[in-house]
Order: C-alpha cells, then structure tokens, then sequence
C-alpha cells in the first residue's frame, strides 16, 4: 500500500479531533495459540501493519498534529521459536510514522500526552457482558482512576464517515475478494457429487482461497445441504449430501480485512 494512503487517512482522522483530544487505536492481541492472526480492522487501516500488541496514538493540540507506534521488542530467547519481532525501521517503513517507540515505553508516554486532554477515542469491540473484556476496555478500566478529567469514548463514529467512501487501492481488495470467492464457488459447482459432506464442499472453497493467497474467511462459510439451509445462521457443515439435495452457500474469503459476501 502507498504510505502517502495511510498518512491521507491518519490526516483526516486528526482533522476530526477537537484541540486537546487523542486517539489510542489497540492491534489485535497475540493469538493464544498456533492460527493465522487477524489484524484488528482499524489498526490496520491506518498503519498496514500485520503485527500483534501494537498501539497507536493520534493526538491534536493547538492545532497541531502528533502520532506515534508502539511495538514489541525483539526478544531473541524467543526468536527461535517464533521469529523475530518487527524493527522501528521497518514498522517506519510500511506505515510510513516516524515516531516508533516500544510498548514497555507506552505507559510513560500515554501519561505525558494524557495530562494535556481533555478527551480520548478508543477502539472499542462490542462485547457481551458474560465476554473478556477487549483491549481497549481494559486499558480504559485500569487507568481511568489515575485521570479522571479524561472523557473516554468510541472511535466509531469518527473513523466510520472515513471508511463509507473506499479508496482505489480498497476497492482492489474487495474486489480482489470478491474474484476469488467467486472461484472458489465454481470450484465446489465442478466438484460437488452427492455422498459428499458439506464440510468437503468447505474444504474446496478454503483451498481456493489460500491457493490464491487470501489466509482469511470473511466469516464463518455456512454450506447448508437440504433442509439445513432453511437453518438462518447454520454453521455445523458436517452433513453428508443427498442425490437431489440444493445447497445453500453463504461464503466470502477476505483480503486484506476487505471481505466478500
């Protein structure tokens, strides 16, 4: 992606804080266990970053504009077993920030910048109550003691005028998406016989997909074989296929966070 893209969105962001606001964007969190990670969705479309833990920090003040990266030091006890961690430089590279710090430095340098606000947008996931908290909420739970003229709030609505219009280089990912999914479904049309199990039929649309390099589902594929598909949101895909059965599909691989449907 063209830095000058993701500098053109963090710009227009900013543009939308009033003096003395900030904005703390989480990436999603290292998987707990061996799978594809998943960028948080607004991490990514403001830095283009594929990495874990990460934080980023937009502020405004008398007009002036401020942002910096938070990432993880390389710890090369670990490095062996799981690579090694993203250098500033690089992060600076494909981001196209020029101020990159570790997280073990960003509680230091949140307090710093959070002295002189008044108000702080947040990434915030929609959870249930009975659900771990996100990221975003935990950070806000642990430190609104220590600032308590913060006024803690969504990004939501301030990124989502932002994302309503697709730039050229987001609409190729969509479509992109959108072309694969479509191969994937001829793939299942070419190949589907009866006795197979739905989950087959799954097997074929997801080997589609990381043929073509997309890693990602948009969502979880519902492949619903006869009286299944009248099931709204059916997910098992484990039924074996009758002679004269229709199959309902409700697929989209993703590329890039862009999904099809």
């Amino acid at each position: 992606m063209n830095i000058e893209i993701l500098q053109t969105r963090r710009k227009k962001l900013i543009e939308k804080l009033e003096n003395n606001e900030m904005v703390v964007i989480f990436a999603s969190a290292e998987p707990k266990y061996p799978r594809y990670f998943l960028q948080e969705k607004n991490f990514f479309y403001l830095t283009n970053l594929e990495i874990p833990n990460a934080i980023l920090i937009l502020a405004k003040q008398k007009n002036k504009t401020f942002s910096q990266l938070f990432i993880e030091r390389n710890d090369p006890k670990m490095a062996v077993w799981i690579g090694e961690k993203m250098t500033p430089s690089q992060a600076g590279e494909i981001s196209g920030i020029k101020r990159i710090s570790y997280l073990d430095e960003f509680e230091n340098s949140f307090t710093n910048i959070a002295n002189t606000r008044k108000k702080c947008y947040l990434n915030y996931k929609k959870t249930q109550r009975d659900q771990p908290l996100c990221r975003a909420k935990v950070f806000t739970k642990n430190i609104k003691e220590h600032f308590p003229y913060l006024i803690f709030d969504s990004v939501d609505e301030l990124i989502r005028s932002l994302r309503e219009c697709k730039d050229e280089w987001e609409i190729k990912q969509l479509q992109k998406a959108i072309d694969i999914t479509g191969k994937g479904i001829e793939k299942i049309m070419k190949n589907a016989i009866p006795g197979m199990m739905e989950y087959e039929l799954e097997a074929l649309l997801n080997y589609e997909a990381q043929r073509n390099g997309l890693r990602h589902m948009g969502f979880k594929s519902i492949i619903a074989s006869g009286k299944n598909a009248a099931t709204l949101h059916y997910e098992e895909n484990n039924c074996k296929i009758g002679e004269k059965d229709l199959i309902l599909l409700d697929v989209g691989t993703a590329c890039n966070n862009y999904s099809a449907d």
